[in-house]
């Protein structure tokens, strides 16, 4: 994700909700939408996503609340047997 974030590792971005955080994300870095959404809009089943530290695809997902500083995390699910 870091390539097509232009090497970013930490992005700042506004947003009352994760979908708005992932929106303007992916304006600014729109290479990151096929990363991180499928066709639908929906958020791609290999991503994990913490908001302040809890995973939120279990619970509010996209609607997740974000607040000014709060720290957003997208990374790819580990998966295995």
């Amino acid at each position: 994700m870091r390539a097509a974030a232009g090497g970013a590792d930490v992005v700042a971005v506004d947003g009352q909700r994760l979908k708005q955080v992932i929106e303007n994300l992916c304006r600014i870095h729109p290479d990151l939408r096929p990363l991180i959404l499928d066709e639908n809009g929906s958020l791609h089943h290999h991503l994990a996503i913490f908001v302040d530290g809890v995973e939120v695809r279990a619970g509010a997902g996209l609607f997740a609340e974000v607040s000014a500083d709060s720290e957003v995390i997208l990374t790819p699910a580990l998966g295995g047997g």
